[in-house]
Parts: C-alpha cells; sequence; structure tokens
C-alpha cells in the first residue's frame, strides 16, 4: 500500500486555545501562510496531505506541513514552511531540521521545499505560486 492511498493518519494535536485557521479544503493548519500554501496546492490540484508523518533517522517523528504528490511522475515532495526564523531557538531547531532532512537524502528542490518568513518578511504568495508553478509543471 503506498502512501497516497486512503490511508489514514493523524496529524500532530492543536494546543488549546490555538487559532483556528481552516483552508478551503476545510482543514486546520497552524499559520495564515499554511493556509496560503494549501489552498495554492489545492487549486492547482495538487494532491497533498497536511502534517502526514515520517520518520527520519537522527530525529525521530516529524511531520512535514505537507506532503504533496507531483502527478507527472507520481513523485512525493515534502514540504516545509519555516514561519518565525527571527526566534533564535526556532531559528536554530529550524536548521537543525534542515541539516537532519540533508542526511537523510531530501535535496532542495528535487525531494523537499522550504520556504521562510520572519517578524519583517512574510511568505510571498507570488514566490509560492512560482515555487509550485516550476517544480509541479508537468
Amino acid at each position: 500500500m503506498n502512501q497516497w492511498s486512503a490511508k489514514i493518519y493523524s496529524g500532530k494535536d492543536f494546543a488549546e486555545g490555538q487559532a483556528e485557521i481552516y483552508t478551503e479544503k476545510k482543514e486546520r493548519v497552524r499559520s495564515k501562510s499554511e493556509k496560503i500554501i494549501a489552498d495554492m496546492l489545492y487549486h492547482k490540484n495538487i494532491p497533498y496531505k497536511y502534517e502526514c508523518p515520517i520518520n527520519l533517522k537522527g530525529l525521530g517523528m516529524i511531520y512535514p506541513d505537507f506532503t504533496c504528490l507531483r502527478l507527472a511522475d507520481r513523485k512525493t515532495i515534502l514540504w516545509e514552511h519555516l514561519g518565525m526564523m527571527t526566534d533564535p531557538i526556532y531559528c536554530q531547531k529550524a536548521m537543525k531540521k534542515i541539516d537532519i532532512y540533508a542526511k537523510n537524502g531530501f535535496i532542495q528542490g528535487r525531494d523537499i521545499i522550504y520556504t521562510f518568513e520572519s517578524e519583517k518578511n512574510s511568505l510571498n504568495t507570488m514566490s509560492v505560486e512560482n515555487l509550485i508553478n516550476q517544480i509541479f509543471s508537468t
């Protein structure tokens, strides 16, 4: 059974009191930026799963923001949005995560997409759309 079958999975729990942000598919996500990414994937008819767990050597079970399917070649591509890069502790954890992805054979642009934002630089929707067009086009 491949990961794109009807297999049911559980994402991470939401903390009590955490903002309730929903995509156009009626999925709850953790940030407005993740909503932007999810809605754009949805509008471009790119199958995705939100926070579908995977096990990485050196990190254990993690929940990439999006696990996407490129239909042209049935390739799975992960998408991590790192949205609090101004916070030094978050940034340090994010850089460790990126390093562990690399050590597990994930290559940026081939197997995984990273998007970033900080307090002063929010997610650029045009950049998201360009990434999707470049990586998921046939």
